[in-house]
């Protein structure tokens, strides 16, 4: 007698489930991405940046001491103190994506750039909820379809 091999039977509500909680990550990256901000100083405490998610300045001090040091001088603290928050700002975010995705599903490690991973983030979360529409929708004419 031959024994019959079967398949296990694809799971809809699991996928289900898997895309939902995939959609709730997504969501929960895109807020708490929002309100990071990465902060640096120069070493003598002079010049502090605050760089925002937006890809843009949140906080920018300068003490008026800084002043005397001359322009170019000024201007090569303040680049470096920014690139230093922006580099902070990222290191959150990639603990953050760490912390909900795991380390090998961490979307940092192809995009490293903050704005590109919430545009990114937000196609993602458009693509699972347009899917969860029609998988939902799949199974509703399903269900119909054994009803009968």
């Amino acid at each position: 007698m031959k024994e019959v091999m079967t398949e296990p039977a694809f799971d809809f509500e699991e996928m289900l489930r898997a895309s939902e909680r995939q959609v709730a990550d997504a969501g929960e990256l895109e807020r708490r991405t929002a309100d990071m901000l990465g902060r640096a100083e120069s070493s003598d405490g002079r010049v502090k940046v605050a760089w925002s998610a937006e890809n843009e300045f949140a906080e920018l001090a300068i003490d008026p001491r800084a002043l005397r040091e001359g322009s170019e001088k000024l201007a090569e603290t303040i680049m470096n103190v920014t690139r230093t928050a922006k580099q902070d700002l990222q290191r959150q975010v990639k603990e953050l994506t760490e912390e909900l995705f795991g380390a090998s599903g961490n979307p940092m490690e192809v995009q490293p750039d903050p704005a590109e991973l919430q545009e990114t983030i937000e196609g993602v979360r458009d693509l699972f909820s347009g899917g969860l529409r029609d998988a939902n929708r799949l199974l509703e004419q399903m269900r119909k379809a054994f009803e009968r």
